[in-house]
């Protein structure tokens, strides 16, 4: 937001308070007549602002004229960046199709919208709103029919100068039964325990047969 400064008539002006509304978004600043304010993509907004001195605050302006921003495009391939997108679980390299990932991050603007996105292909898993101070968590899950492999989660928003921000987690997807290769518990396992427990009958029963062979008399 950025607004003209008013004819002061010879007070201080010390600073100003901007005001979105809806709320609570807002900034403050030590004088210059520009700031940026946090705001939830698809929610139309106007701002407000006060002029502060040491006598207090002014009232307030006239409201602005209605803006609804709108998220960052998601970008067709991961961006490079070295800032890390944590999860619930700590560092992690690996997961499985289906599998439920806390993601967390911060250094957002705060109350913007933040985009979680899963590469190769760009999917989005989740949209979510920064806390007050520029945070976020958020529950996503793997899709199912993502190929075995390596992919990027990326979470992308904008922080407190409206700058991209971009964390970004590489993981190893593990593969499933459909991928060609069978998992240690599924059906190989079992052939092996069925394999197992049929040689063992067989074998207790040719024990049995010999037991109870009829003898033959000399």
């Amino acid at each position: 937001m950025s607004w003209s400064a008013p004819v002061a008539n010879g007070v201080e002006i010390t600073g100003y308070r901007a005001t979105a509304s809806p709320g609570p978004a807002g900034c403050t600043t030590d004088g210059v007549t520009s700031c940026v304010i946090g705001a939830e993509a698809g929610t139309s907004y106007t701002v407000t602002v006060v002029a502060l001195s040491a006598g207090g605050a002014s009232p307030a302006s006239a409201a602005s004229g209605s803006v609804t921003p709108t998220a960052p495009v998601v970008a067709t391939e991961p961006p490079d960046t070295d800032l890390p997108l944590d999860t619930g679980d700590g560092a992690i390299s690996s997961a499985a199709p289906g599998q439920a990932l806390v993601m967390i991050g911060d250094g957002y603007a705060p109350y913007s919208t933040v985009t979680i996105t899963i590469y190769s292909s760009p999917i989005v898993l989740a949209t979510v709103t920064a806390d007050q101070g520029g945070a976020f968590e958020e529950t996503v899950t793997v899709p199912g029919s993502l190929p075995t492999g390596s992919h990027s989660f990326v979470a992308a928003g904008v922080d407190s100068d409206g700058n991209l921000r971009a964390l970004r987690l590489d993981l190893t997807i593990a593969g499933t039964s459909d991928d060609g290769g069978l998992p240690v518990t599924g059906p190989a396992v079992i052939l092996l325990i069925i394999t197992g427990f049929t040689v063992t009958m067989l074998g207790a029963a040719m024990r049995s047969v010999r037991h109870h062979r009829p003898r033959h008399r000399r």
